[in-house]
C-alpha cells in the first residue's frame, strides 16, 4: 500500500479520543445522584477546579456580604442607641459602612473607634474581626494552592505530536519523545502507558474500554528517565505485546488509543505532577523514526559553551526502510529463515563427515 493511499485513509478516519492531547478527560457524566451536595461538601477542591475569574469574583462577593452585612449592624447599634455614645463617628450607614470595612481588615485610621458604653459594640467587633480573618485565612489558602498546582508546571512538558513504530536493534519498537521546557528538572519520572479498545469475552461480554498495559523504557531499556534534555521513550513490540499482531494495514482500521501518563516530583515546589496524553492509530507512523534534536556539526553544537537542543524539530519525523508487516510475522520469518541456515548446515555436516551405524554384525562403513 502506497503512502498517498495511507494518508487519504488517515484523513477519512473520525477522531474520537477518549483523551485529549492536553490531557484533559473526554468524558460527560450523567445520572450522578446527588452530584451538587457531594460537590459542595468538597468544596476546597471545588473552589480550586474552578476557573480563575470565578474565584475572584467569590472571594469579592465574601468580602461584600460580610462588610454590608456588619455594617448593617453596626448601623442598627447606632440607631438603637443614640442617646449612649457607642461609636465614635459613626452617624450614618455610609460611616458604619466604614466602621466595618476598617474594623474586618484592621485598619484603624483613628477617626471611628468603639467605646466601652455598650456591651453589644464590643462583642460586635470581636465577632466581625474573627470572621475576618476566617474568610482572608480562606482566601488566602485557595489562591495559594490554585498558584502552586502542579498543573502550571505539567505545561512545560511536552510530548510529540506522533509515535511511530520503526526497527531498533531488530526488534520494532513504538516510540514517542518527551521533553521538558524548563531548565529545573524533574524527579524520581514514572512513565505508564496503556492500550484501551473494546474487547469480545469468550462469555460474549463486550468490554467497551478494555485497558492493557503497555511497558515503556529508554531506549537503553532502562527505566530511569532523565528529562535534562527530550529523550525518546520506547515499548519493545514482543510476545506480550498488545501490538504483536498489529501490521501496517490493520493500523489503518484499528479502533484503540494509547494513553501515555507521567508522573514525577518537581524540583522547585516538591509536589508531584502528572501530565497525559494519547495516540489514536491515526497518529501513529509506521515506517517513520524521529527526527534528532542535537545538531551534529561541533561549530553547532555548542553555543557560549552549551549544548543546543533544537526544539523546532521536536515534532519532526523521518521515514526509515522497515519491514511492512507485524512483529509477529517478522519473528516468524526469522525462526524460519534460522531453521532453513540450520538445515542446510546440518545437512553439509552430514554430507562431508563419515557416519557408522553399529549392528549386530560387523560396522558398515556409509560414505
Amino acid at each position: 500500500m502506497n503512502i498517498a493511499r495511507r494518508g487519504r485513509l488517515f484523513a477519512q478516519r473520525k477522531k474520537r479520543r477518549l483523551m485529549e492531547k492536553s490531557g484533559s478527560c473526554n468524558f460527560n457524566l450523567i445520572g450522578l445522584e446527588r452530584r451538587r451536595f457531594k460537590y459542595l461538601s468538597d468544596w476546597f477542591t471545588t473552589f480550586l477546579e474552578l476557573q480563575w475569574r470565578y474565584i475572584i469574583l467569590s472571594c469579592l462577593m465574601a468580602f461584600c456580604f460580610t462588610w454590608f452585612f456588619f455594617g448593617l449592624l453596626w448601623w442598627g447599634i447606632f440607631a438603637a442607641k443614640k442617646d449612649t455614645e457607642c461609636i465614635i463617628g459613626v452617624n450614618s450607614f455610609v460611616t458604619a459602612l466604614l466602621f466595618s470595612i476598617e474594623t474586618q481588615h484592621t485598619i484603624g485610621y483613628g477617626t471611628r473607634a468603639i467605646t466601652d458604653a455598650c456591651a453589644s459594640g464590643i462583642i460586635l467587633i470581636m465577632l466581625q474581626s474573627t470572621v475576618g480573618v476566617i474568610i482572608q485565612c480562606i482566601a488566602t489558602g485557595i489562591i495559594f494552592a490554585k498558584l502552586a498546582r502542579p498543573k502550571l508546571r505539567a505545561a512545560t512538558v511536552i510530548f510529540s505530536k506522533q509515535a511511530v513504530v520503526c526497527q531498533q536493534d531488530g526488534d520494532l519498537c513504538l516510540m514517542f519523545r518527551v521533553g521538558n521546557m524548563r531548565t529545573s528538572q524533574m524527579m524520581d519520572i514514572k512513565i505508564n502507558a496503556f492500550l484501551v479498545k473494546s474487547k469480545l469475552t469468550k462469555e460474549g461480554e463486550l468490554i467497551s474500554f478494555y485497558q492493557e498495559h503497555l511497558s515503556v523504557t529508554t531506549e537503553a531499556e532502562d527505566e530511569f528517565y532523565f528529562l535534562a534534555w527530550p529523550i525518546k521513550a520506547k515499548h519493545k513490540i514482543t510476545e506480550n505485546s498488545p501490538l504483536y499482531s498489529l501490521s501496517p494495514e490493520d493500523l489503518l482500521k484499528a479502533e484503540f488509543e494509547i494513553i501515555i501518563v507521567l508522573e514525577a516530583i518537581c524540583e522547585a515546589t516538591g509536589g508531584s505532577i502528572q501530565v497525559r496524553t494519547s495516540y489514536l492509530p491515526g497518529e501513529i507512523l509506521w515506517g517513520h523514526k524521529l527526527a534528532a534534536l542535537f545538531p551534529r556539526h561541533t561549530t553547532g553544537r555548542v553555543k557560549n559553551w552549551k549544548y543546543t537542543i533544537d526544539f523546532t524539530k521536536f515534532n519532526d519525523t523521518l521515514p526509515v526502510n522497515i519491514p511492512d508487516f507485524s512483529a509477529r510475522e517478522l519473528n516468524k520469518r526469522r525462526g524460519s529463515k534460522v531453521s532453513k541456515i540450520r538445515f542446510e548446515s546440518e545437512c553439509e555436516t552430514f554430507s562431508n563427515n563419515e557416519v557408522y551405524l553399529t549392528s549386530s554384525s560387523e560396522p558398515k562403513k556409509i560414505v
